[in-house]
């Protein structure tokens, strides 16, 4: 069993305290959480996991620009909470 936190404190992914993208660029600190679980047979042979990532489903400014003689504003975001399985055979 694994589980992973991830913090990040506040951003802000402009400077210009006068753009009109100031604080729509600006992210508050959040936490992230990550688990798998994960089974290796005695061999060593299959290895089958099951994994999540962004469990608390924090979707979160990731980054971004704007350009004040358009006003406008682009921001990209973090991934949803997503699941995976896996099964890896090693010969």
């Amino acid at each position: 069993m694994r589980t992973d936190l991830a913090y990040k404190d506040d951003v802000f992914y402009s400077n210009d305290t006068e753009s009109v993208g100031f604080d729509l660029l600006h992210e508050d600190a959040y936490t992230t959480v990550d688990a798998a679980i994960i089974f290796t047979t005695q061999d060593e042979k299959w290895q089958v996991a099951l994994r999540g990532t962004n469990l608390t489903d924090e979707r979160r400014l990731n980054g971004g620009f704007a350009v004040d003689a358009f006003g406008s504003v682009d921001g990209s975001f973090t991934a949803p909470r997503r699941y995976f399985l896996s099964a890896t055979y090693k010969m």
